[in-house]
C-alpha cells in the first residue's frame, strides 16, 4: 500500500475524505470492481483487511490495518522532512539565491502554514491525536522557514531583558494581544518573534536566559493546559502599584 500524503490532505474536509477513500479501496472485504467509497469523513478509527504475501509460504496473507494507528500516525511524522526537502528543491530549481527573494518565497509558505494551523485548531473531522501530530509537524516546518530564511538573529546582548520569569512575560504579552493592544494574528509567528527578541530572568540561576518555545507555551495558556493563576496575581500586583505610574521618570 503506497499512499503518499501531504499537508494539503488535511487542509479541508474534502481532501481528507479523499485520503480516507484512497485507504479504504485497499480493503479486501470489498468487491475490487466496486470498492466502497465513503460519502462522509469517518471521524473515528476504522480498519481494512489488507492483502499481502506471506514471505515464508509465498501465499496470500491478510492483515488488519487501522487508518490512524497504522497509516496516519506513521505517515504524518514524515510530513515536515518531506516538505523541507521539497522547499529546498523549489529554491534551487527556481534559481532563487538573493536573500530578499528567498524571504518573500518563504513568507508566502509561512502564511499558508499559519492558516492551516488555525484551520486545524477549529476543525473536528480529524481525530484529536492526529491533529496534534500534524500541528507539531507544521511547527517544525515553520521553525525551519523562520529561523533559516526570515527572522533576524539578534545577539544575546541585543535582546530585550525582562526581569520577570518566563511565564509572566509571555502571559502579559498574550493578554496584550488578546485585548487588541498588540496586533498579531497567529500564535506561531507571534511566538517566534518573542523567541528571537526577548530574555527572561531566572532567579534560580541569577541570570537572563533566552525565551524558547513561546508558541507552545502560548497555546498551553489558551487551552488551559498550563496554570496561570499565580502569574495573574503577580501581574495584577505589579500594575496596581501606584509607583509604577509616577511620571516623569528621573
Amino acid at each position: 500500500m503506497n499512499i503518499p500524503i501531504t499537508f494539503r490532505d488535511f487542509s479541508n474536509e474534502a481532501y481528507f475524505l479523499n485520503l480516507q477513500n484512497k485507504f479504504a479501496i485497499y480493503d479486501e472485504r470489498e468487491n475490487p470492481n466496486e470498492p466502497e467509497v465513503f460519502s462522509q469523513v469517518r471521524t473515528q478509527e476504522f480498519h481494512i483487511i489488507l492483502k499481502t504475501i506471506n514471505i515464508s509460504t509465498f501465499e496470500d496473507d491478510y492483515i488488519t490495518k487501522y487508518f490512524y494507528k497504522d497509516f496516519i500516525f506513521i505517515q504524518v511524522d514524515k510530513l515536515a522532512k518531506r516538505y523541507i526537502d521539497a522547499f529546498k528543491i523549489d529554491l534551487e530549481s527556481s534559481l532563487i539565491v538573493e536573500d530578499e527573494k528567498i524571504k518573500r518565497f518563504a513568507e508566502i509558505r509561512m502564511r499558508k502554514f499559519q492558516e492551516l494551523k488555525e484551520h486545524l485548531t477549529n476543525t473536528n473531522y480529524i481525530l484529536l491525536a492526529a491533529k496534534l501530530k500534524i500541528i507539531k509537524q507544521i511547527d517544525v516546518v515553520y521553525e525551519y522557514l523562520s529561523h533559516v530564511h526570515l527572522l533576524p538573529q539578534y545577539k544575546f546582548e541585543d535582546k530585550i531583558k525582562f526581569k520577570w520569569n518566563k511565564t509572566d512575560v509571555l502571559l502579559l504579552l498574550l493578554m496584550l494581544r488578546e485585548n487588541k493592544v498588540i496586533d498579531h494574528s497567529f500564535d506561531n509567528e507571534f511566538g517566534y518573534l518573542l523567541d528571537k527578541s526577548l530574555l527572561y530572568y531566572s532567579k534560580t540561576d541569577k541570570e537572563f536566559k533566552s525565551i524558547t518555545d513561546s508558541s507552545s507555551v502560548i497555546n498551553d495558556f489558551k487551552n488551559g493546559n498550563r496554570s496561570v493563576d499565580k502569574a495573574i496575581k503577580r501581574l495584577k500586583k505589579f500594575f496596581t502599584n501606584s509607583s509604577f505610574y509616577e511620571f516623569p521618570y528621573q
